[in-house]
């Protein structure tokens, strides 16, 4: 390597191999690549470095560590933005290493995407212009810092600097972001938010707060069923620009299923799914970034002791959640949530929950059947329990009702889409 390249801020991967490659006069980028692989090899003692992720190899080239050069200069940090289990640690498990291998260059564009604005930008501090990786995100048709319109290129294009377009270049097929559907705008800013934000997110936790909104506007049922979501989706965007957003359809038959992300799943779904929710639930990427700070903070605590939390507002919301879906079974919550069972327990019993995991079949019957009108002596006579465990179970039944009504009272009324 004559001339070591370091990467520019925010360089996508594909087009730091490009520039590297025109930099020190590769007559192509698989020279270039086997030319990395031997010297890998070398300096690690013979390894193989056909087992390596390419990227490991490239963030050796760089000078930089594997860590710092997929969170900076690869997409996957927006692929994976809610996969903390696997990626919020500081060790990779096998699972994680062979995503990155075969999964760390891939993009759900078929182009190479460039904005003008940026590569005059480029030019005047770096005097080459280079490939941003924000452009290359998913459904992302503008620039998110210049909102103008991106050109785009065959992806051989990533072989070489974009290209330096004359003034009847620049000025054809421009469009401005602000002349964009509003959710697509908030898609816009949220997918840069999501990809630089750095972090990962629990996505049980992202889906619930999602879930939540989608009950709030009616538009989803108490167990995610789909009331009106996808259908409100699918005729408030534009169909072409839906179908760029691969995680929601499937090569083109319009199958949008947005409930997917409520589903009881072990593993995230597509990002773009989750950031089209919260660009179509809330007015500005304001209130979208307010959305990640609470889910930040829930998250948060989940790891602290509980004892020595000052607040623990949005955690109570949500396990008080989780324990409605799962029918009260404590070990569903715990499941879902990533929590220990004896947390939930005592976050139960301060907020006057019974564990009904624990309690009888016959019992829970038998308090269903009281609460569908029949007499307290009739279920204690048809299920054999004795009444003062129901009244035992309504006592604390009638607590939450009792605050799920002074909530009531103090918020105003949500204007349903």
């Amino acid at each position: 390597m004559h001339v070591p390249i370091k990467p520019f801020a925010n360089e996508y991967a594909l087009g730091w191999r490009g520039r590297l490659r025109f930099l020190n006069h590769y007559p192509n980028v698989k020279t270039l690549v086997d030319d990395l692989r031997r010297d890998f090899s070398i300096r690690h003692n013979g390894g193989l470095a056909c087992d390596v992720p390419l990227l490991y190899i490239f963030a050796e080239a760089s000078g930089m560590s594997e860590a710092d050069f997929l969170a900076n200069h690869t997409l996957i940090p927006f692929f994976r933005a809610f996969d903390v289990k696997n990626f919020g640690g500081n060790g990779w498990g096998k699972q994680i290493v062979n995503f990155i291998k075969y999964r760390g260059l891939s993009s759900t564009k078929k182009n190479a995407c460039f904005c003008i604005e940026c590569v005059e930008d480029d030019l005047g501090c770096y005097g080459i212009p280079y490939w941003h990786r924000e452009h290359q995100l998913p459904a992302v048709d503008w620039c998110p810092t210049h909102g103008h319109k991106l050109k785009e290129l065959a992806l051989s294009a990533f072989d070489n600097p974009p290209p330096i377009l004359n003034h009847s270049e620049q000025n054809s097929d421009l469009g401005n972001l602000d002349c964009a559907h509003s959710v697509i705008q908030r898609y816009v800013a949220t997918s840069d938010y999501v990809l630089n934000r750095g972090g990962h997110l629990d996505f049980h936790l992202v889906s619930h707060f999602l879930e939540r909104k989608a009950m709030e506007m009616g538009m989803v049922g108490p167990d995610g069923s789909d009331l009106c979501l996808n259908n409100t989706v699918k005729n408030f965007l534009p169909e072409s620009w839906l179908d760029e957003i691969s995680g929601g359809f499937n090569r083109g038959n319009y199958d949008l299923d947005l409930t997917s992300v409520f589903q009881r799943g072990v593993n995230q779904r597509a990002t773009e799914i989750y950031v089209l929710l919260f660009a179509f639930f809330y007015e500005s990427i304001d209130e979208i970034k307010l959305q990640f700070e609470k889910i930040d903070h829930v998250n948060n605590l989940s790891d602290l002791d509980w004892e020595r939390c000052s607040s623990k507002f949005f955690l109570d919301e949500f396990i008080y959640s989780e324990y409605i879906r799962c029918g009260g079974s404590v070990s569903d919550v715990v499941a879902s949530g990533s929590f220990c069972l004896p947390e939930v327990e005592k976050n139960f019993g301060l907020n006057g929950l019974p564990p009904l995991c624990g309690e009888r079949d016959s019992d829970i019957r038998a308090l269903s059947d009281f609460f569908q009108g029949e007499s307290l002596s009739e279920v204690c006579s048809t299920y054999n329990v004795e009444i003062d465990v129901l009244e035992r179970l309504l006592r604390c039944s009638g607590a939450r009702v009792a605050r799920a009504l002074s909530e009531i009272g103090k918020r105003p009324s949500i204007e349903k889409v």
